[in-house]
């Protein structure tokens, strides 16, 4: 047991702990998307891979090409992209 709790622990020490750990929507930084809804009063859902998410930005019409540029709390802050 005490072998195997010394094994372990090394193994631990050495892995790499990947930086969006616990900070899930930062994976999203960067995305481009097409909003299905408008966003109206600064806020929006669209789905994201296997979830719904809040998105904040400028009011925009549906179908609206934004990126995702920042993380606020539970929410996606985009911009407008360019010819979108």
């Amino acid at each position: 047991m005490f072998l195997g709790r010394r094994v372990y622990a090394n193994l631990q020490a050495h892995a790499p702990v990947p930086p969006t750990l616990n900070r899930r929507g930062t994976e999203h930084i960067g995305a481009i998307l097409r909003l299905e809804t408008a966003i109206v009063g600064g806020t929006t859902r669209a789905p994201i891979s296997d979830t719904t998410w809040k998105i904040l930005g400028p009011d925009v019409p549906a179908g609206t090409t934004v990126r995702v540029v920042a993380v606020e709390g539970a929410a996606l802050r985009v911009v407008v992209e360019n010819g979108g």
